[in-house]
């Protein structure tokens, strides 16, 4: 009994006859926040009615509803994979399910090792020139490389696997053979940073303006960043999988003794967006929070700039000269900017 206007109703069906037959039913669920990240940042009232619905009603939100059937109809098995748990938190009727995004077991899955990046590239350059694949290596292990998440040994960092297969796919359609031209002799090594991004990087699969618009509202976020790009930013790992609502990261509350709360929830935020990743560990134990890489943080401070109209020598002195008091006074321009917007 398949009503095509009726998904939910047609998933009981579904699992109803599966039960009957002894067979099992396993829901798989990819992007399930996609609609609801652009809906939460750009029209706020839709993603209330549309993730959250009314309390006490479990049915008043599509999203909300069909978490509860898929609640209702057991036995069955899910897997769902999203950006971040915010849609989740806010849909409630989400209890049943546990995050492994930070599960040890886990963490090499949601990766590419340079094994693999090594072996797509000898596919795709064939193995007569050495040197080509091994600079195309070394290529992506600075532009993609970097991601350790708890599971993941310091010295086995993962590679972003949307952009690496971008990349691969760009090598594979370069018909004029521009793009390899470059890994002869590390030509790409003398190119603006801009130039070598536009050719290689996947531009749909980086964080959008109002991530950092978000961050933006949060004193203690943007405090958080500058010590960030200083290097002293340390956490527990398991305080990356912390659950919040969209509530709490667009007005955080000024509560005494809310501070490590509003930390984890920003440092969660970044981790899930791939902004920051796991680091080293101390001497004491302690694990660093760190931007992955040197073209991660490049892109991030694009998109800053991009999104409140710093000017480019803003953006070119923080580049050239970094320092703890530069990206202090830049982050000081974004509040009051923020702050100007929300008045």
């Amino acid at each position: 009994n398949i009503l095509h206007g009726d998904a939910n109703s047609s998933l009981g069906s579904l699992s109803n006859i599966l039960r009957r037959s002894h067979k099992p039913l396993y829901i798989m669920i990819d992007e399930y926040d996609r609609f609801a990240n652009k809906l939460m940042f750009e029209k706020p009232e839709l993603y209330s009615s549309a993730v959250a619905g009314s309390s006490g009603h479990p049915h008043s939100s599509p999203l909300r509803s069909f978490l509860e059937t898929v609640k209702e109809i057991s036995p069955a098995r899910s897997f769902i994979t999203g950006i971040t748990s915010i849609s989740l938190a806010d849909a409630s009727g989400a209890n049943i399910f546990q995050s492994i995004s930070v599960n040890d077991k886990f963490g090499s899955m949601v990766g590419f090792a340079e094994t693999d990046v090594r072996r797509g590239l000898s596919v795709v350059l064939g193995g007569d020139d050495s040197a080509q694949l091994e600079s195309a290596v070394e290529l992506m292990r600075e532009l993609f490389n970097g991601y350790r998440f708890p599971g993941v040994r310091e010295d086995k960092a993962l590679f972003n696997p949307q952009q690496c297969l971008f990349f691969l796919q760009k090598l594979v359609e370069d018909e004029t053979g521009m793009l390899r031209n470059l890994l002869v002799d590390d030509k790409w090594k003398n190119m603006p940073v801009s130039e070598l991004l536009d050719d290689v990087l996947d531009k749909n699969s980086m964080p959008s303006d109002n991530v950092f618009r978000v961050l933006g509202r949060s004193p203690i976020s943007k405090a958080d960043i500058t010590c960030l790009a200083a290097g002293d930013v340390h956490c527990k790992p398991s305080s990356l999988d912390t659950s919040y609502r969209l509530r709490e990261m667009l007005d955080p509350p000024d509560a005494a003794g809310s501070e490590e709360k509003l930390l984890s929830r920003s440092r969660a935020f970044m981790f899930a967006h791939g902004m920051v990743t796991l680091g080293s560990t101390d001497s004491d134990g302690k694990r660093r929070l760190v931007v992955p890489n040197k073209i991660a943080g490049t892109v991030y401070f694009k998109h800053l700039k991009s999104a409140i109209g710093l000017r480019d020598h803003d953006i070119n002195s923080l580049f050239d000269a970094p320092s703890p008091e530069k990206i202090q006074s830049f982050f000081q321009k974004i509040g009051d900017v923020m702050e100007t917007q929300h008045d």
